[in-house]
Order: C-alpha cells, then structure tokens, then sequence
C-alpha cells in the first residue's frame, strides 16, 4: 500500500457523529444558530500569609456568560425576550446533542445529550452584522447568569434532575467545601 505523503500512519474509519436537532432553548428551537458557548466561573484569588509560605484561596460567588450567533430570518424568535431582561430575568434550558451513525462500534453512545439550565440570566448585549461575500444577517447576543446547572443524557430524551457544578464535582470526589 502506498505511504501517506507527509508520513502519516492511514486513518480508519470508526463511526460518525452527527448533531441531529443541535440546540434547543426552553422548548423552544431558536432557528439558524450558527455558534453557542456557556462559560461559567468563581473568582479565585490567593491570599497569602506574611512571615511564611502559607497561600490560601479564597473564592467568590461564580457566575456566568453565555454566547449565541445566529442568522436572522422572517421568523426568528425575540431572543431578548427569551433569554431575560434586567428586570425579567429567565432560566434558559439548553439542550445540545448529538447521535452517532454509520461505522464500526465504538466508545461513543449511539445519542447523547448535555443539559443546561442557567438560571437568573439576563442580556448584556445584542449587535447585528454582515459581511459582502453573503446577504446574511448576523445577530450576536451576549447574557450573564447567575447559577449553572447541569447534567448529561445518554439516551434520545432529555430527562431527569440537573444539578449545580459544586454538587457535580463533590459528587465525583472533587472535594470543594
């Protein structure tokens, strides 16, 4: 058989995986995302002890971002309203997913799921833009949250509790407290 030109070892193929419906928001599908991401932090900060070695953290209340952008068409959904104002904020669920096809059998599931739930968010900011090479409209939103919960599905339904990412990782032996 023939060598890969740059040396390679040949791929083999082991499956595939496919978004199927992507990303839903609040029962609701927000049409024609183009990118998502949820960040979500604590500030943590050394403190350290004079006369020793001695650093100690110290956190603060974690909160979060969240990032949509999306093609705007006739029927797109107010985003604003959806994803909480200063004076209404909103609790956004996030279902994103997944489904394997084709292939040998392998280490992924055949669907899986990741559940979010961000919970006081509100809207910090919204701008539109386009580009010349296409007649699209973009519309990026920007929102701050409060809370994170979450929790992954391995089957085609998304059900079940959520749980905060402190109760996750005290879960899975990670200590905090």
């Amino acid at each position: 058989m023939a060598e890969d030109i740059f040396g390679y070892t040949n791929a083999k193929y082991a499956g595939s995986i496919k978004g199927a419906n992507g990303l839903l928001f609040t029962s609701k599908q927000i049409s024609l995302v183009q990118q998502w991401s949820v960040q979500y932090a604590q500030n943590v900060q050394p403190i350290y002890e004079c006369g020793t070695s001695n650093v100690y953290w110290a956190g603060t209340h974690a909160s979060g971002q969240l990032s949509v952008s999306r093609i705007v068409a006739k029927s797109s959904d107010n985003i604003v309203k959806l994803l909480g104002q200063l004076c209404d904020p909103s609790t956004p669920r996030i279902v994103a997913s997944t489904e394997t096809c084709g292939g040998s059998a392998n280490a992924l599931s055949s669907a899986s799921s990741v559940v979010l739930n961000l919970e006081g968010c509100v809207v910090s900011s919204i701008g539109w833009g386009g580009a010349a090479q296409n007649a699209f409209i973009s519309e990026e939103v920007a929102a701050q949250f409060a809370v994170l919960r979450y929790g992954y599905n391995s089957s085609t339904s998304v059900t079940g509790s959520t749980q905060t990412v402190e109760a996750a990782a005290a879960a899975a032996g990670a200590g905090i407290g």
